[in-house]
């Protein structure tokens, strides 16, 4: 039977920093968006802000791609709407509801 987990970090000293992980089994990663922060990929490529990883044979999940890669638009979305388009793109079929604000 195949565990597939779904995880959510926020910085605590730069709150706008975050990361959704979608994992097989416990270590391997095969989707992680990162809401900002600097990437180079093996080929020197690199990115400055929001970005996301792909699981590839061979690299794992040390290439980045630009965010449209998982069906987003804006340079910056929001988290609510990053954390539905990973559901989509991931077939999650129960997506978890974020609570934007205390009230």
């Amino acid at each position: 039977r195949d565990i597939f987990l779904f995880d959510f970090w926020r910085g605590a000293i730069q709150i706008e920093k975050y990361t959704y992980n979608k994992r097989y089994r416990t270590n391997i990663i095969l989707l992680r968006y990162d809401s900002c922060g600097r990437h180079t990929n093996p080929d020197g490529s690199g990115f400055n802000g929001p970005h996301v990883h792909l699981y590839r044979v061979g690299y794992e999940d040390r290439i980045a791609f630009p965010i449209k890669a998982i069906g987003l638009d804006r340079g910056d979305p929001q988290m609510e709407e990053v954390l539905e388009k990973i559901c989509k793109y991931t077939n999650i079929v129960k997506c978890p509801e974020i609570q934007s604000s205390l009230s």
